[in-house]
């Protein structure tokens, strides 16, 4: 598998590499903080990269390999070469899949691309001196990189929507996505393994949590609309393709119902009333944060 180097982590221009000092009982302090547990590794490879002055290399999962490099460490004419055999140092120690297929994110770079996300993953480094995150010309940096497996992590999606039963999954291999319909109804969603990954890299949120929050959505979603699918096809003032759902002063992304909802299935009866009902209603987004 091929790692490529990232995510860049800067330290104030008047700091050396002797100054970048790891504090006494740092393990009490990433505890003490309400990280989880990639969080809590991130914290934990940086320590080891620090405290060796080379390239950390840590399996955190089946699917998810993390990659830190203390630039400040690869400087001068043979900085390459070092580098280079330090990665394959680093590589050699840990045991996963060599034919897998992976996807390297780089954090500045997705920083750059002002995802939608207000959480932040650099924000959970705990164990360095205060930093930014913007490259400036002769700072100190520290390179992280996530690499994903994306075999792996596909496989996992699919075990956790497939636990309800009523679902219908289909895979596109192409675009790596799943759409996902309830039998008899129109509504559809779009899980896309790219945008897990994303978010994983840019903020620190689990797999877990992440399609955690994706089958609460569904399962409030499609519980609403099997009641209203039905009565919505009936009314020739409104149409519905399976996401859209249109009329005269009615525009509603079905996609951003349930943050619309707060959440709440209690909500629907509502909204569903005004929308049945003629009232004006709006609701839409852009992508999730």
């Amino acid at each position: 598998m091929r790692f490529v180097l990232a995510f860049f982590i800067l330290f104030p221009l008047l700091l050396t590499a002797a100054d970048i000092v790891i504090p006494q009982g740092w393990e009490e302090l990433v505890n003490n903080e309400q990280l989880n547990w990639l969080e809590k590794k991130v914290n934990e490879t940086v320590v080891t990269a620090v405290k060796t002055s080379k390239v950390s290399l840590t399996k955190m999962d089946d699917y998810l390999y993390l990659q830190i490099t203390p630039n400040y460490v690869y400087v001068g004419d043979d900085s390459d070469e070092r580098l280079a055999m330090d990665i394959s140092d680093a590589l050699g120690s840990v045991n996963g899949s060599r034919d897998g297929v992976f996807m390297n994110l780089n954090w500045y770079e997705l920083y750059t691309q002002k995802l939608p996300f207000n959480k932040r993953l650099p924000d959970s480094v705990k164990v360095v001196p205060s930093f930014n995150f913007y490259p400036v010309k002769g700072e100190l940096s520290l390179d992280i990189t996530f690499f994903f497996e994306l075999n792996k992590l596909t496989g996992m999606v699919y075990s956790s929507l497939a636990t309800n039963k009523e679902l219908k999954l289909i895979y596109n291999s192409a675009k790596r996505f799943y759409k996902i319909e309830l039998t008899g109804l129109k509504t559809h969603f779009f899980v896309h393994i790219p945008n897990i990954v994303y978010e994983i890299a840019y903020t620190g949120n689990t797999f877990e949590s992440i399609i955690g929050d994706k089958i609460k959505e569904l399962n409030l979603v499609f519980s609403v609309m099997k009641k209203y699918e039905p009565i919505i096809e009936k009314n020739e003032k409104l149409s519905y393709d399976g996401r859209y759902l249109k009329g005269d002063k009615i525009f509603v992304d079905i996609w951003f119902l349930y943050d619309y909802l707060e959440k709440n299935k209690l909500n629907a009866d509502t909204v569903f009333a005004d929308i049945l009902n003629g009232k004006a209603i709006e609701i839409k987004g852009a992508e999730k944060k």
